[in-house]
């Protein structure tokens, strides 16, 4: 009897032990906030749209932290961008001058 209640009390232990580190792996998960762009490139400009996109903003948040795909055929998009900006970003929102904005006529 007294090894079954030792047996049972090790198991309980190693149990909540093991709960326990679960809990805190689950409380310091990560949210990673990711850019993506899809870019159309006129006709004829595709290779310079790619150069373009290849080089990254100096300013980025995380420099090197990039990927360029190209789509070869179609779609409606010939390149995705997807940057990574870290786990806190700064968005900033630009908003348009009267003179232009549109005019409904």
């Amino acid at each position: 009897m007294k090894n079954i209640c030792a047996l049972l009390l090790v198991l309980l232990l190693f149990v909540s032990v093991s709960s326990l580190q679960n809990a805190s792996a689950q409380a310091t998960a990560r949210t990673d906030v990711y850019h993506v762009h899809f870019a159309k490139a006129t006709l004829g400009k595709g290779a310079e749209e790619g150069d373009f996109l290849k080089k990254q903003g100096p300013n980025a948040p995380m420099p090197g932290h990039y990927i360029v795909l190209r789509h070869q055929s179609g779609e409606d998009w010939d390149y995705a961008v997807i940057e990574h900006l870290g786990i806190v970003t700064n968005w900033k929102s630009h908003s348009l001058s009267p003179e232009m904005v549109p005019l409904a006529t």
